[in-house]
């Protein structure tokens, strides 16, 4: 599934059967693709993470965040595989990664 994502893009503009395809309707389409995996919800090879480091419990960045992707991570590696989608609470809904942004240096 991992690479379902990675070459969806490529995918749809490489279809020789349709009609020319432009990069920005392939995008479209993409998008249109992961959103639809994102309603499906998590599953056993879906899984969504709201942030990468930030906690919002303590609204700081923590290690202990790292830990809990790097867990889902190994979980997909030692299983069938699957999609890790950060930024995305657990509802489905989309969140983004400005909480992770605001940590890095402003400069």
């Amino acid at each position: 599934q991992q690479k379902r994502i990675k070459y969806k893009a490529l995918e749809i503009l490489e279809k020789t059967d349709e009609a020319e395809i432009t990069e920005s309707d392939a995008l479209k389409q993409t998008e249109a693709w992961l959103l639809e995996q994102i309603s499906k919800g998590e599953s056993e090879t879906t899984e969504f993470k709201p942030s990468l480091v930030y906690n919002y419990k303590t609204q700081a960045g923590g290690m202990g965040i790292k830990a809990i992707i790097a867990k889902a991570i190994c979980a997909f590696l030692n299983t069938r595989g699957g999609v890790l989608f950060i930024g995305i609470k657990d509802n489905g809904e989309i969140q983004g990664l400005e909480y992770d942004f605001s940590l890095s240096p402003k400069d």
